[in-house]
């Protein structure tokens, strides 16, 4: 599994100012092992599988029980929507094949 930072922006209003970061995780590949988000504290994520990974490539995100059955799947391009959650380590995730997934969160 590799993590790449691929940026951040600002958005900025009278209430309240939020930074988001996105980073992409690549290298997820078919395994009977549940890879684990990396240890890092967020307030909210929002989980995308990479439209690159193929028509038929779904990545499965969940607890440490994650797999193709009970997991919350998405197909290329989909995404969670945010998530509050507290840190991105709380998160499994398994693929039916090669493929990427994009965090983007809030700190």
């Amino acid at each position: 599994m590799t993590l790449t930072n691929v940026g951040s922006f600002a958005y900025g209003g009278i209430q309240q100012a939020y930074s988001f970061n996105r980073f992409d995780v690549t290298g997820l590949g078919v395994t009977t092992a549940r890879l684990r988000g990396p240890d890092f504290q967020v307030s909210m994520v929002n989980i995308k599988a990479s439209a690159a990974n193929g028509a038929t490539v779904m990545v499965y995100i969940g607890g440490s029980t994650v797999d193709a059955n009970n997991g919350w799947g998405l197909a290329p391009g989909e995404s969670t929507g945010w998530i509050p959650i507290s840190n991105l380590n709380l998160i499994y995730f398994i693929g039916s094949a090669a493929g990427a997934i994009k965090f983007m969160y809030v700190r």
